[in-house]
């Protein structure tokens, strides 16, 4: 019989991601911010002082000498949920580091 419950229970392909998502969500608080967006790696190593001049470059030069208290990003074209969920989660672990989001 096709689709029958074998040795190791349900075969049927439907069942095996049902229990696949299932299995990946429990103890979830939120499933829709288990993703950490990359910014939030470019944000920590900002405010280490480690970017690349190259790849981001200061608005002054006394800027480079020293590591940002702040940062401000802007997206053009909005941000996601993930993203303003993780600023939010860093601003409230960090006691001197702050990062202010907004998006048109």
């Amino acid at each position: 019989k096709r689709g029958s419950s074998g040795l190791y229970g349900e075969t049927t392909f439907i069942s095996k991601i049902g229990k696949s998502i299932s299995s990946s969500l429990k103890g979830v608080e939120n499933v829709y911010s288990q993703h950490v967006p990359y910014m939030m790696s470019i944000i920590e190593t900002a405010f280490k002082g480690k970017l690349k001049e190259r790849d981001f470059p200061y608005s002054s030069p006394s800027a480079s000498m020293t590591k940002p208290q702040e940062i401000i990003v802007y997206f053009v074209g909005g941000t996601t949920y993930e993203e303003a969920t993780k600023v939010a989660e860093y601003n409230s672990s960090q006691s001197t580091n702050t990062v202010m989001l907004g998006g048109s």
